[in-house]
């Protein structure tokens, strides 16, 4: 399959400069899902560890103290180890009248997990349509100018196959990472084209979406690395303007790029 990085890059810069501010928008919505997305994994997962310590912290405190001058392994490996001991083994010291109770210890975990949890719903089945919307609508703006309302019809057309689509990209994705990184970032280049087609192709499912995709980049996993490794002078830029102009031209140029690929895969397919 026959595509040119340089023809690519061209038009999507063409396409949207076409329509700016729609492109703005959709890129800067996308970067906000990406952020949530790793806010929820990382929110659910500190949230399960406060919770943990929570529970080792109630131990502890029903203890009480325990002998003074121990190694902080020894106090660590002890169950009835206080609070007061193991905090102190992680440099935590705490001023007379600053103890934690038992309660306090539990609210606080449950507070953590639960601000995870809500981060992780919202990542599924909000910020999950919004990000394949916003596919849909730079897929659109190959044929400028889409509109940006596009987006909203993730939550139209089969909202729970959009959502299915992609908890199982990042799923997959990350049960792939789990075993290897290298193998995590292969698949995530094989599935890469799954939200395109779902957008396109409301009627198929979301297992069916990602064979599609996989299909597409068979062959082309490597030059789209190389297309990525294209804009790494772009995303340093990004970088040292603390952001400025990754969110007012890189990323929207990045995004439309990606959808330009799109469309030359999908023609060609």
């Amino acid at each position: 399959m026959s595509w040119d990085r340089v023809e690519l890059k061209r038009t999507a810069k063409q396409n949207m400069k076409a329509n700016y501010w729609a492109c703005f928008f959709a890129a800067l919505i996308l970067a906000l899902a990406f952020g949530v997305s790793a806010g929820g994994i990382g929110g659910r997962a500190r949230g399960e560890m406060a919770k943990e310590t929570a529970k080792e912290t109630a131990v502890a405190l029903e203890a009480g103290e325990t002998a003074a001058g121990r190694t902080a392994e020894e106090v660590r490996s002890d169950p009835n180890a206080s609070i007061s001991e193991l905090m102190k083994t992680l440099g935590i010291h705490l001023s007379p009248g600053q103890e934690l109770s038992q309660e306090k210890a539990f609210a606080m975990g449950t507070a953590v997990g639960s601000v995870g949890l809500l981060i992780t719903l919202l990542n599924i089945f909000l910020f999950g349509p919004l990000t394949i919307g916003a596919y849909g609508f730079f897929a659109e703006n190959t044929t400028p100018p889409a509109r940006l309302n596009e987006i909203m019809r993730a939550f139209k057309e089969d909202y729970l196959g959009n959502v299915l689509t992609i908890f199982l990209m990042r799923l997959f994705i990350t049960l792939w990472t789990l075993l290897f990184v290298i193998p995590g970032i292969v698949k995530s280049y094989s599935y890469r084209m799954a939200p395109y087609i779902k957008m396109e192709h409301p009627e198929m499912s979301a297992t069916d979406c990602i064979t599609r995709s996989r299909q597409m980049m068979k062959g082309n996993k490597w030059r789209t690395f190389v297309l990525d490794l294209s804009f790494l002078g772009w995303f340093l830029l990004e970088i040292i303007t603390l952001g400025i102009v990754g969110v007012f031209w890189v990323q929207p140029y990045y995004q439309q790029t990606d959808a330009q690929l799109y469309r030359a895969l999908s023609e060609q397919f």
